[in-house]
């Protein structure tokens, strides 16, 4: 029996402090980061548009397009220290991971199989 996957997408609105941060479930599909109240994960702050980006999942994997938000949205990987992406067009997004909405706001996906404990070695 195959273990379900969960993931979330944590984000930090403050770069000077780590321990401030807010983490939302990932849901299989689509799941749309914006200012509306019509997103799957509602942010409102500064420098987030509407409909700023969104993450699909699908099958364990992540990907990740801009939705032409006006300040963007970046990626990290470990090819690329830091990437702006186009407008429109997915791109992978790696496990722990950063991305940045807006260049400012960092945000990490994480995973780990239900029912097991992801914090123990």
């Amino acid at each position: 029996m195959r273990n379900q996957l969960i993931s979330k997408v944590t984000i930090y609105p403050d770069d000077r402090d780590p321990n401030i941060n807010i983490s939302y479930p990932l849901k299989e599909g689509e799941n749309i980061i914006g200012s509306s109240f019509e997103c799957d994960i509602r942010l409102s702050y500064p420098s987030i548009a509407e409909m700023h980006a969104k993450i699909m999942l699908t099958n364990g994997k992540f990907t990740i397009e801009d939705l032409g938000s006006s300040l963007g949205t970046y990626r990290m990987s470990s090819d690329n220290p830091r990437q702006k992406l186009k407008a429109g067009r997915e791109y992978e997004l790696e496990v722990n991971m950063p991305f940045y909405l807006a260049n400012k706001y960092k945000c990490i996906i994480e995973t780990w199989e239900k029912g097991i404990n992801k914090f123990s070695n």
